[in-house]
């Protein structure tokens, strides 16, 4: 069984490069630098993280062309990453977190992983959709 969401190996390249090249940006000093005197800049930056991350652990889920999770268990892998990054933004945490360097870290961390585990759940939620259902027809009517 193919399980590939993307036929063109060319376009996962290309996704991952511009990925990545978004995630530097945000990283770089010039950004860093716009994120520490602009709130808005920073939780900006917190999506040039997890964006790429996402699109990259698609691309190499679909470049490994792996069999996809159930598609309960890809949306669950999906709404846990999300609420735990979401859960980083809100107060307590994130009073905690912009005053302990360590966690501001450790939050950068969360985005990353919580990115890759939404960008699994998405490319095994479409893949698990493109599979033939038991009893169908390929012939189409």
């Amino acid at each position: 069984m193919e399980w590939a969401v993307v036929k063109s190996g060319r376009r996962l390249v290309i996704a991952v490069a511009i990925s990545i090249a978004v995630a530097l940006l945000a990283i770089s000093p010039v950004g860093a630098s716009i994120s520490e005197r602009w709130d808005l800049a920073h939780y900006t930056a917190h999506a040039a993280i997890f964006i790429p991350v996402a699109v990259i652990a698609f691309a190499i889920r679909d470049g490994l062309r792996s069999k996809p999770l159930h598609p309960y268990v890809a949306v669950g892998l999906g709404v846990v990453a999300l609420a735990l990054d979401v859960a980083s933004l809100v107060p307590p945490f994130d009073t905690a977190i912009e005053t302990n360097e360590a966690l501001h870290s450790a939050q950068h961390g969360l985005v990353a992983l919580a990115g890759a585990l939404v960008g699994i759940a998405v490319r095994d939620v479409i893949a698990a959709g493109r599979r033939p259902r038991v009893g169908s027809s390929s012939g189409g009517s």
